[in-house]
Formats: C-alpha cells, structure tokens, sequence
C-alpha cells in the first residue's frame, strides 16, 4: 500500500489541500481521514466557504478515489460551498470523464487560477440556476451526470 501524502493551507476563502501519490481502493482511507476534520473546519468556520484540491502529484486515481471526491463534492454543495480540482493529470482527468462527472465538478489548471476565480466576489457557481435559466425552455441534458447519481430514482445501477 501506497502512503498519501497531504499538505493544507488556507489562501483568501479557500481551503487548499494538496496530495500526494496515486489514490486507488488500497490508501483512500488516508484520504478521507484527512479529508474529514479539513471539512469539519470548514464547517465551522463560514469564512472558508471553498475547497481546492490540488493534484499536481497525483499520477492515477481509481474509482474509489472518484467516488470519495464525489462524494465530498455533494457534501459541500449542499452546505453551498465548492469543490474544485487542480492540476489535474490527463489520467486522471480521463478518470473523471469515464465516470461521467467530468463536466460537473471544475477544474482548474493550477491553484492560483482557482483562488483567484473562487475569491472573486462576483464568482458564479456554473451548477447554480440563474433567474433566466430558471424560466428557460431549454430542455435538461440527459445522461449520467452528478444528479443522476444524487438522485435515486435516476439511478441506472
């Protein structure tokens, strides 16, 4: 089993985490370990209302890592926080592509990028429905995407 490594720093509102080594079913749980008190943090501190992931030294990712950041992806959401990724590898980028979720959770070429957007105060989450949108009569896009994953009654598994 590989060792994660994880480095935490907090930039303007952002919360940035960056880890190292590849995260696949062995070492997740370092991961979530780490991850949940970051959170807990968070949670208790509105001020901090953002966190980035950095991936600069994470060659590969399996679906159990997905799953893990997709999950804290839905847990910020719904608490109307963000989840973003950086210095994402084409791998894993792919990763994230396959399962479908590629397009739902932002990522950013490095962290400057990110805090800069996400520190902006006229930010725009890209997820949340403008009042134009909302009376639109563009039709939803289909497929399996992030609330085809929250929701069970979409679940295709």
């Amino acid at each position: 089993m590989e060792n994660l490594q994880f480095k935490h720093y907090r930039e303007k509102n952002v919360t940035i985490v960056a880890v190292s080594g590849s995260i696949n079913s062995t070492n997740v749980s370092q991961l979530k370990k780490f991850l949940d008190p970051v959170l807990s943090e968070m949670d208790s501190n509105p001020t901090f209302n953002s966190l980035a992931l950095d991936l600069n030294s994470v060659p590969t990712m399996d679906s159990s890592g997905i799953g893990l950041v997709c999950g804290k992806f839905v847990r910020l959401k719904k608490q109307h926080k963000k989840l973003v990724l950086c210095n994402v590898s084409r791998t894993v980028q792919d990763m994230f592509g396959i399962s479908g979720l590629g397009n739902t959770i932002p990522f950013y070429k490095n962290v400057i990028q990110a805090i800069g957007d996400l520190s902006a105060p006229d930010f725009v989450d890209k997820e949340a429905p403008s009042q134009s949108s909302q009376t639109s009569a563009t039709p939803q896009k289909k497929g399996k995407g992030l609330q085809d994953f929250m929701d069970p009654k979409r679940r295709n598994f």
